[in-house]
Order: structure tokens, then sequence, then C-alpha cells
């Protein structure tokens, strides 16, 4: 590979390598017939675990077609909308455990709003919501099914004014962005002053990302890009103007909540992923 790229939370270089997820590893388990090697990395000065290599976000339109949430693509989710119950179930529960934090429902922006499950949910409770998708397919899918403004933009390519929103969300979205920092910068701007920003993202420090090394089924080159812990990401999100008010992990509901409590009391990294609020300062 070619040098690998500075950290963007402490922005050290010469990272050690983690992994090489070759050719063969992209293509069978990540997307079908992108045929291209890469390199999983770890800052040797904050920890935190990226790809080496370059990846546009001209790459990523490409590759997250309909075929991708249709069912189409091995590689992708199968038949993303047929999942309505149990993803608004889970946002849902994401803006219940937030509830205490948020004070009243005001103007949100979803960033990364896939096919908007947690838009319809956020909507359902008084806010005014709205989506950001790279994904024509995405955004046109949730014009029609919710009657919900979605642009097929990033975050720093949307135009929105200083101060628009209320609360920004990035859910399961911060791994797949090509630059993390520049869309937290940019979603501080956009925010009022007091506004919350939350996300959501894989625990690469968790207990099973320990034991399965490069076989954790979230180590997903191009598709997941970071690989981020509850403290590389609370670096990054406090270097962007924000304050973390709290951090949440999320285990399989298939586990026995009894259990599922007892795990979190034992350690901070018991599920694989976790979740995190954070205030504008």
């Amino acid at each position: 590979m070619t040098t690998p790229r500075d950290c963007i939370v402490c922005h050290a270089s010469d990272p050690r390598v983690l992994y090489l997820c070759d050719e063969e590893f992209v293509s069978t388990l990540v997307f079908k017939g992108h045929r291209r090697a890469y390199t999983i990395c770890e800052c040797s000065r904050c920890g935190l675990v990226y790809v080496g290599e370059r990846v546009t976000d001209d790459l990523l339109t490409e590759l997250y077609g309909a075929e991708y949430y249709q069912g189409r693509d091995s590689t992708g989710f199968v038949d993303y909308s047929a999942q309505e119950r149990k993803y608004r179930a889970r946002f849902a529960g994401r803006l219940e455990r937030m509830a205490p934090h948020l004070g009243d429902a005001g103007r949100v922006l979803d960033v990364g709003c896939a096919l908007g499950w947690f838009l319809a949910e956020a909507s359902q409770r008084g806010w005014q919501a709205e989506g950001l998708e790279l994904s024509d397919y995405c955004a046109q899918f949730v014009k029609e099914r919710f009657d919900l403004p979605v642009r097929a933009a990033t975050l720093p390519d949307a135009g929105y004014d200083e101060g628009t929103f209320d609360f920004v969300t990035l859910w399961d979205t911060v791994e797949h962005l090509v630059d993390p920092r520049t869309t937290l910068e940019h979603a501080h701007r956009v925010l009022k002053a007091g506004g919350r920003i939350a996300l959501s993202t894989g625990n690469v420090r968790s207990v099973r990302s320990r034991i399965k090394g490069k076989q954790w089924a979230l180590v997903r080159p191009p598709k997941h890009l970071y690989y981020f812990s509850p403290e590389t990401l609370e670096l990054l999100v406090q270097d962007c103007g924000f304050e973390v008010r709290f951090v949440w992990q999320e285990l399989p509901g298939k586990i026995p909540r009894p259990l599922r409590r007892a795990l979190t009391r034992l350690t901070d990294h018991a599920g694989d992923i976790f979740g995190m609020l954070a205030v504008k300062r």
C-alpha cells in the first residue's frame, strides 16, 4: 500500500498496520465485484482504527446503489425496506433514552438517513424532521413513503445556514464518512447554540471485536472507513466543539435484559454498538 493517511483525531502519522483485507475478502464480504485491497491501521498516539487508503465520495455513491438496500447485492442488506419494524423500534428506543436530554421537539436533521425510519419516528414525536442521504434511491424512497424532505448530498455540500437545527443525528453513519471531522464541524455550524448531536457506531474495543480481530463483523472496508471506540469518538467530538453528555451501549435484543444489564455494568465495552449524545458548546 501507499503511505497511510494521518489520523483524523490527533493528526499523528505513521500508524501501525493491524490487518490487510485483500481483494477476495473485500469482494466476498463487503462489496461484490469490488476488487481492491484495503489496510486497517491503528493510530500509535490516540488509538483510532481506520482504513489507511484514501476513498472518495464518488466511489461510495457508486457502491451504495439500490441493489445494496434491496437484497440484490449479497454483501448489502437483505431487503432493508422489509426490516422497517426492527429499525423503527431501535430508533424509538433511542429517542426514549435521549428524551430527558433533548427538551422540546424542534428541527432535526438525520445525516445518512437511509430509508427514513428514524425520520418517521422523530416526526411522530413532533419533530420537524429532514434527512441527508448520498443514495438517490434512499432519498426518493423517503420522499414517497413518508413525504419528508431529503437531500441527496453530504452535510458540507447541503447548503444549510448556520444555526438551522436543534438536533443532528448520525446513526451508524460516522464510520462510513470519507471525512468525519469536516462533517462534525458542519454539524456544529448548522446547530443552534445548545443544540444536540447524537451518533452511533461500532465499538472497536468491544469484547467481540478483540476476540474476532479481522473477522469481526464490522471490519468491512471500504463500507466502514473508521472504527471508533467511545474514547476516540469522544476525542473527535470534543475537538469539533461539543461536550459529551452521555454514552450508552447497545447489546442484541436476543440477550435477556437482566444479562444485558449485568454485562453493561461489568464493562464499558460489552456491546458491538455504542451511542453518544453531545451538546454544542
